[in-house]
């Protein structure tokens, strides 16, 4: 189970839970900042991946409409996730934790296996 836009309730306590009661957290509402500054949804990311379950944490961009693409004459564009806001999670989390949020555990909750 995939909860998405956990960052619009950035409770890291109640993140913590759900983390290690296995569901998949997605973080995806970095630019957004009428509802939190990316500030605070990096502090709610970075206690949820040291105390609850950092396997369960993933990170996207939700740019579902035209007045959130420059193409269209909006903002912030597809690519302030990777310009704008992995580098502070990379300063504040490192390398390992980063890769991980962005490349494996996105693709071991995408991966497509057999019901056992």
């Amino acid at each position: 189970m995939v909860l998405a836009h956990a960052d619009r309730n950035l409770d890291p306590g109640l993140h913590i839970e759900l983390t290690r009661a296995g569901a998949y957290l997605g973080y995806d509402g970095m630019a957004r900042h009428r509802e939190a500054p990316d500030s605070a949804i990096l502090d709610c990311l970075a206690r949820v991946a040291a105390d609850g379950d950092p396997a369960r944490l993933l990170l996207g961009g939700d740019v579902a409409r035209a007045s959130r693409y420059r193409g269209y004459g909006g903002l912030p564009g597809l690519d302030y996730l990777p310009v704008r806001f992995v580098p502070r999670v990379l300063a504040r989390l490192g390398a390992e934790l980063t890769e991980q949020l962005l490349t494996a555990n996105p693709a071991r909750l995408l991966a497509l296996r057999a019901a056992s």
